[in-house]
């Protein structure tokens, strides 16, 4: 008995590494990529220089970034469209990401929250630079960018929340989105997990807000906003997209409904009322 428990034992230790061992790990240097949003069009970046040290040593050295970057196929965005950055794969801890166009010599930085930034406005051929640094080493990115002025946006806007100090956006939840050639949805099926997902936006109680559009290529025929706390659903009176947050202290969900004549999008976030 005792040696049949020993080796069941020791074949359910040598199943449990196998498996350790079986785990698909990626330690190469990723591929870097920029996704659109809202229309998902996606251009992959090209490594220019490579500096990585993890299951072997990946180097790449390029002289002059900005004539390699020029060598590669346009990319072509909108202005101020919000982009993503996206890796292959995930294998290393970001400790920094920096993003930046270059224009007749002159360099611009774009700031970068979560992977995620806006282009420049100014439409035009750039440069455009990512830096990565890691725990297991840094690559810096390049591509050749074309940044084109949209006449309208055909798609929903992104929406924000102003107050005298600063913006801070709200998530795209759900949208029914009429376009010339086509539709624009996007469902969330897990509210909880989207939800838990987002940035916390910090207010004081009572204080007014101003909802912005990223763009209002549409009519608007109604916008409510409301908050939510312990299931309890409270609308918000807005006027001239104007409302006041609850005097009371707490955590809520708030959320905002947006019908227009090309159809309808929600957005939610994450609320701290101190």
């Amino acid at each position: 008995m005792k040696w049949i428990i020993k080796v069941s034992a020791s074949l359910f230790f040598i199943f449990l590494l196998a498996g350790c061992i079986g785990e698909d790990y990626d330690y190469s240097p990723p591929v870097a990529s920029l996704l659109s949003y809202p229309d998902l069009m996606e251009e992959e970046l090209e490594a220019a220089n490579i500096d990585w040290n993890s299951d072997e040593e990946y180097t790449k050295t390029t002289d002059n970034i900005y004539s390699f970057a020029e060598e590669q196929k346009p990319m072509q965005f909108y202005s101020e469209q919000q982009i993503d950055v996206l890796f292959e794969h995930q294998d290393f801890e970001i400790k920094e990401l920096s993003v930046y166009v270059s224009q007749n010599g002159k360099e611009t930085e774009l700031p970068v929250d979560e992977q995620t930034f806006h282009l420049p406005e100014d439409e035009g051929e750039y440069v455009i630079i990512a830096d990565l640094l890691t725990d297991q080493g840094s690559v810096e990115y390049v591509g050749n960018l074309i940044v084109e002025e949209r006449d309208t946006n055909p798609y929903p806007p992104a929406v924000s929340l102003e107050n005298d100090a600063d913006e801070k956006e709200l998530e795209l939840m759900k949208a029914d989105w009429q376009l010339s050639d086509g539709a624009y949805t996007k469902e969330t099926d897990d509210m909880s997990s989207f939800i838990s997902e987002q940035k916390t936006l910090q207010y004081a109680s009572g204080q007014q807000l101003n909802v912005l559009f990223e763009h209002e290529d549409y009519e608007i025929k109604e916008l409510k906003v409301y908050v939510s706390q312990n299931d309890e659903k409270t609308e918000l009176p807005v006027n001239n997209q104007t409302f006041k947050l609850p005097e009371d202290e707490g955590e809520y969900i708030i959320g905002l409904e947006l019908l227009t004549d090309q159809g309808s999008a929600k957005y939610a976030g994450r609320l701290v009322i101190e």
